[in-house]
């Protein structure tokens, strides 16, 4: 599923929780080789500052030494190996990704606090560039296979992220969301409508997905008529495993629209496989 393994570390209290993560997950993930990364994030405007750097100090930083030392005691039959680069993180990580062949990239960022994202503009561009699977961790937060809340919807993208739910976790809830008043174009009742909308998930759940799950488990349906599709994720979530399939997004569409994705990743309690 995820062969190899980018996991990008802050050298910082962030990077114990993305440890655990890594090695709670990489049985399950089908993970043979992780990448440990840090960029030292040195701009085009600073880039001379690099210089006067001691150049062990942004080669080989200890910390991830150490960090490759607890993942390869951990995970004795995956190979590990560490890099480190200097220059504008997004950029370098999409690169990171590209000439290591990556599969998944592994960063952390700190708790959201106040309903307000838990990184800054860097995480929010990394999901628009990163070409592939990303697990975002926040700090404090344990990823636990027993549980995993997914969106579900009528796209491709959501079918893959049901089937990734499937083979990771014990128990799949799939939460659909919609948005009554814009539904709601008849004289149905709110409760007659909500029952419609269930039936019609259910149905595409049981002939659209499960044929397509690994284990022909049906998945435990919600359907979520108020609030933002975001909110309901984060919410049916709570500290667990949330997993999201995303189309991506134009840069215009990024600007004006956004992305409920990247909300998700940005706000939730506990990890988000995007």
């Amino acid at each position: 599923m995820f062969p190899t393994l980018l996991v990008m570390l802050a050298l910082d209290h962030r990077d114990e929780s993305v440890l655990d993560a890594v090695i709670a997950g990489a049985p399950a993930m089908g993970c043979r080789r992780i990448v440990l990364a840090h960029v030292f994030n040195v701009d085009p405007y600073h880039a001379p500052l690099a210089e006067v750097l001691p150049p062990e100090e942004y080669t080989s930083p200890p910390e991830l030494d150490l960090a490759a030392e607890r993942v390869t005691g951990a995970l004795p039959d995956v190979e590990v190996t560490t890099v480190c680069v200097t220059g504008v993180p997004e950029a370098e990580i999409a690169a990171l990704v590209e000439s290591h062949d990556v599969d998944l990239v592994v960063l952390g960022r700190n708790r959201a606090e106040g309903g307000k994202p838990g990184w800054g503009s860097s995480g929010n561009k990394l999901l628009r560039l990163i070409p592939c699977s990303a697990l975002v961790v926040p700090h404090g937060s344990r990823l636990d296979l027993s549980r995993a809340v997914v969106g579900l919807d009528f796209s491709a993208c959501s079918k893959l992220a049901m089937q990734v739910a499937d083979r990771l976790a014990e128990q799949v809830v799939a939460v659909y969301h919609f948005h009554l008043p814009r539904a709601k174009r008849n004289t149905l009742r709110n409760d007659e409508l909500v029952e419609r909308v269930r039936a019609a998930a259910q149905a595409h759940l049981e002939t659209g997905v499960v044929p397509l799950l690994q284990s022909g488990r049906t998945p435990q349906l919600e359907v979520v008529g108020t609030g933002k599709v975001a909110e309901a994720l984060i919410a049916e979530a709570g500290d667990g495993l949330l997993i999201v399939g995303s189309r991506g997004i134009t840069p215009v569409a990024w600007l004006l629209l956004g992305s409920a994705a990247n909300r998700v990743a940005a706000r939730a309690a506990g990890p988000v496989l995007v």
